[in-house]
């Protein structure tokens, strides 16, 4: 199993940024084993989880935490509005 990625705060609002157009003005680190991931907040006060796979990871296993996000948007969607959960 390869290592998890070693992104600083600052890398990660860089990258939301730059892929997804979203400005952080407050990026703090969320605990996970085998992947990375920061809670991202904007200027309004929106809330967002930047997740950062491992290089190595198995596709099957990414689109399974995909599926899953799907799901709970499908079974709850008003704790789960559509742009909490970002679909490939």
């Amino acid at each position: 199993m390869n290592q998890r990625p070693q992104f600083s705060k600052q890398q990660a609002a860089q990258l939301a940024q730059t892929r997804y157009g979203l400005t952080a003005v407050s990026t703090q680190p969320l605990p996970s084993d085998r992947d990375q991931n920061f809670l991202l907040q904007t200027g309004t006060g929106e809330r967002y989880v930047l997740k950062l796979a491992q290089a190595g990871e198995e596709e099957a296993v990414l689109r399974l935490q995909q599926a899953v996000l799907a799901h709970l948007h499908e079974q709850w969607p008003t704790r789960w509005p559509d742009e909490a959960v970002p679909l490939p």
